[in-house]
Formats: C-alpha cells, structure tokens, sequence
C-alpha cells in the first residue's frame, strides 16, 4: 500500500538530531586521537578548528554530514572544544561558512575512509533491508537500521528523503512478499471461503466475520457452546495456515492491527491479496483467540463445578453428621441402661 507521508516532521528532525550521550558515550565517539588533534590544530581559526573537530567526529558517530542549522549539544561542543583549548562559542562563527564546511567534510571523509552514497548501492541496501523489513513493520526503526548499516559501510548517509523512498519501496516488497507467502498452499475453494467472511448470508443478521469477532461473554455453558461452534466453523473453513508459521509475528500482528477497524463491507475496498491476507490472519487469531477462551473458560466451569460438588458434599455430611450423633446418643443410653 502507497504510503507518500512515510515519517512525520518529528521523525524527521529526531531521525537527524544528536541522541542523547552518557559520559562514556561521549569519551567513545568524541575523543580526539593524536592524529586527529594534529588534523585540528594546522586550521588557522579556533572556530575552523573546533568544527572540523566536530564534523570529524560526528560523522564517524553519526555518519552524515550536518546540518548547518542543527542544534549541537551543549556537551559535545564543551568536550571538543577543551580538547583543542578553545571555547565552544566560537562554533557559531564556524556554522554559517558552507564553503568551509564543504571542504571540512570531505577531508573528514577522507581521513575516516567515509565515500559518497550512489545510485549503485541502493539496490545493495534495499536487498539488505528486505528481511530486516519484513520483521519490522515501522518506519522508524527501518530509518534506524539504514543508518547504522551505512555507517558500518563507512557510506555517508544520502539524504533523508531518498532513504525514505528506499525504506517505502522495501516495505511495499516486503508486504507484498507476505501476501504471497501467506497465501500460496490456498487453493481457489479456500479464497472463496476467505472472501465469503465479510459478505452477508440470508441466514444471518451479522456476516461471518463480525460473528467471529463478538466477544464471548462471562463463562458460563451456552457461552462454553458459542466458542466451540466458533472453533468448529474455522477448523472447517480447511484453510492452510502453513504460510503463517514462516511469516514474522510482528507481519502478522499488523496485518490483524489494520483489519481490527475495518468493518465487513470495507475489506472489499482492498485489493484482493491484500485483503485475504489480512482475512487469514485474522482468522488464525480468532483461532487462537477463541481455542485459549475455551480452556481458561473450560477450566473456570470445571472449578465452579468442583465447588459447588465440595459444597453439596459437606452439607449433606453436615445433615447426616445430626442423624449420626442422635444415634450415637441413643447407643449411649441403651448402654447405660443395660449396665
């Protein structure tokens, strides 16, 4: 399915900013060596120095380039700047001069064996992606896996709006690779039956589909029923579920979380694979569903059953206990009598 807003604003700039850096953290990604200081300190200007510190640095860490009006943490600049003895403030004279920066990032390249991103490699990152993809439904974490599988191919980051493309395009392979996979051991009686669910039947009031998902109700035997005949007219759909044991969880759960709103009739407005899948799985977990509702449902009457039986049992020992002692009374007494 077409997703044209993949990442909100937010994402975007949260994607792009500094993460937040413990102490350590810090000491990790942003402590100078002794070539690096030597690179630093042959820049004539402090500010020339401090932000080549900076870009050399951050793109070892972040692998990008930045941005000329990202916001850089207070502690990051603190850090370089007592490396190279200058103060953090001279940074603002360094952010606006793109030409310097520019020639800054390519040598930070060049000294951190970073290369361009090219057309050539995305076929490579997207072949990458796809069984990363087809775990993780959420743009977000895919960005997230994107950016650390370039900086770990030393390629410096494209910008966010080409990953986006890429990271939509696997997502859309991705999705449709599960339609496929959870339908292939169908045959064409088994799509029929899937697309039979949602339509109404002239016996009903409610289509198939809406009668699986009712909910089920306090325990009690004519509910224990409803499950059963509910379980019993899954089992004899006979539909393959085969499909679904090699599908990632987190495949599946979407595809359930995206049919949970829909009503009946709305699923004929899906392309046809898109909607059986979603109907496959959300059969399965209604099946699922359903069968552990019937165990804890059969284990609750069985409890019940047992008390009440433990209860009837303990009055009627209560009742024949009175008739006992009256007896042993009278015993007593025809005793007493005969001494």
């Amino acid at each position: 399915m077409p997703r044209r807003d993949l990442l909100t604003a937010t994402q975007r700039f949260e994607l792009l900013s500094f993460p937040a850096l413990e102490e350590r953290e810090l000491y990790q990604h942003y402590l100078l060596s002794f070539d690096d200081l030597a690179r630093v300190l042959v820049k004539r200007q402090p500010e020339s120095q401090l932000g080549f510190a900076l870009q050399l640095t951050a793109l070892r860490h972040l692998g990008r380039s930045l941005e000329r009006d990202l916001p850089v943490p207070a502690e990051v600049l603190e850090f370089l700047a007592d490396q190279i003895r200058v103060k953090p403030e001279v940074y603002a004279g360094y952010a606006w001069r793109d030409t310097t920066r520019r020639e800054h990032f390519v040598e930070a390249c060049a000294l951190s064996g970073f290369r361009r991103f090219t057309p050539e490699d995305e076929p490579l990152l997207e072949a990458w992606l796809l069984p990363v993809a087809l775990g993780l439904t959420q743009a977000v974490p895919l960005m997230g896996e994107v950016q650390v599988e370039l900086r770990g191919r030393k390629i410096v980051q494209p910008a966010l709006s080409r990953l986006e493309r890429m990271v939509v395009h696997t997502l859309e392979t991705a999705e449709t690779l599960t339609y496929q996979t959870l339908l292939e051991g169908l045959g064409d009686d088994a799509l029929e039956r899937l697309d039979s669910l949602p339509s109404p039947e002239a016996s009903w009031r409610v289509t198939r589909l809406s009668w699986l998902r009712q909910t089920v109700g306090a325990a009690s035997t004519k509910h224990m029923l409803g499950l059963l005949e509910r379980i019993n007219f899954i089992r004899n759909l006979m539909l393959d579920f085969s499909g679904t044991r090699v599908i990632h969880q987190n495949r599946l759960k979407a595809l359930v979380r995206e049919g949970k709103p829909l009503s009946a009739y709305h699923f004929y407005d899906l392309p046809a694979q898109r909607r059986r899948a979603t109907l496959l799985a959300i059969v399965l977990e209604r099946l699922e569903t359903l069968t552990d509702t019937a165990m804890e449902m059969h284990d609750t009457l069985g409890i019940r059953l047992l008390r009440r039986a433990t209860e009837a049992r303990d009055e009627k020992h209560l009742r024949q206990g009175k008739a006992l002692n009256q007896g042993v009374l009278l015993y007593g007494k025809v005793g007493s009598a005969l001494i």
